[in-house]
């Protein structure tokens, strides 16, 4: 089946800084860590057989096509965001089949929230953006753009491209709406579980429990790895899910804790093992507590020897508490800059 790269849909908005920077953030995100890359085609290895077919709902920027494809997969990117469609049509393998849209319950247009800086959090959810803007983490994201797309489904993919043996779902909250549009199981389905939006997870569950009698697995955040040895029914997951709650704000500050602690355990990058760091606009997104550790963090992963590029707003004065309390200006790399003076003497 040749790619399909030039489908009728929606006109894009036009891309301006704010989504070019962020395309540029999510391709250091997801392209910089090679050994993660290394370690999610071993992972897909053991999970899927050669020339299986796999639709990979949410493709962004591509990185899990390619790992797919390293494994041994036929892929279809499925990704309706600008800028990452142009991205993908001008870089994918061309025997990657690319279709510029979202999947959902049914064939429609929509309107997907866009955060151009943040981009891998744009979603579709209606409420999406309220329910997430209340986590921890989430406090500087701006959801600054409305995009129209087309909306396909599981179903309609698949009479063109054939029935896949692997679903990947990652769609920031609309999962269900996702799978609402399969009405034939596929052998392995992969969706996004959100530790502040436990019911997303519920009902994403009931639908593949609707579907077949499917058995689960877990694979905490970016470790590429599963976290139990066998895998277990339905119950087993959902009881999983209700002794491992994140609920509340309170929830997600323990998970986000265990995570710091399997960071400063289990680091992803090794000690002395880069050559250059390079960061556009980047450094000023971190919370203020965190940005001694962001240069402990560059200092020891960096190589004697190595260099660091960087490109950010300073400032001449400390930004006052109304700039400092703008989700805006956060967004925008303002309340986070740096003191010219104490940028300096982080790299003394």
């Amino acid at each position: 089946m040749a790619p399909d790269r030039n489908q009728n849909k929606p006109p894009t908005p036009r891309i301006g800084w704010r989504a070019a920077l962020g395309l540029g953030r999510s391709l250091a995100i997801y392209y910089g860590q090679p050994a993660k890359t290394r370690a999610l085609v071993a992972l897909y290895k053991t999970l899927l057989p050669p020339g299986a077919r796999a639709f990979d709902i949410g493709a962004h920027v591509g990185n899990r096509s390619r790992a797919l494809r390293r494994a041994g997969a036929r892929v279809v990117a499925v990704e309706p965001q600008a800028p990452f469609t142009g991205f993908l049509r001008r870089t994918l393998p061309r025997d990657i089949a690319l279709v510029e849209a979202a999947v959902g319950a049914r064939a429609a247009v929509a309107e997907m929230a866009v955060s151009r800086l943040h981009p891998t959090v744009s979603s579709l959810t209606p409420d999406f953006a309220t329910a997430a803007g209340r986590l921890p983490g989430f406090g500087h994201v701006a959801w600054d753009q409305r995009q129209p797309v087309t909306v396909t489904t599981l179903d309609a993919l698949a009479e063109i491209h054939g029935q896949p043996d692997f679903i990947k779902i990652d769609v920031e909250g609309f999962e269900a709406e996702v799978l609402a549009g399969l009405s034939r199981p596929a052998p392995l389905i992969a969706f996004e579980y959100l530790p502040g939006l436990p019911d997303v997870t519920r009902a994403a569950l009931a639908r593949l429990t609707a579907l077949g009698r499917y058995h689960f697995n877990v694979v905490e955040g970016e470790r590429h790895r599963l976290l139990w040895p066998e895998w277990r029914d339905a119950d087993a997951a959902q009881a999983w899910l209700d002794t491992n709650p994140a609920t509340d704000i309170g929830g997600v500050a323990a998970f986000e804790a265990e995570c710091d602690r399997l960071r400063a355990e289990q680091p992803l990058i090794e000690d002395d093992s880069v050559d250059v760091i390079v960061s556009n606009c980047v450094l000023n997104l971190v919370s203020t507590e965190k940005k001694k550790q962001l240069f402990g963090e560059m200092f020891r992963v960096l190589r004697k020897g190595g260099r660091c590029v960087i490109s950010d707003i300073v400032c001449d004065e400390p930004p006052t508490e109304t700039i400092m309390n703008d989700p805006k200006l956060w967004s925008g790399c303002i309340s986070g800059a740096f003191g010219e003076e104490e940028f300096l003497q982080m790299f003394a």
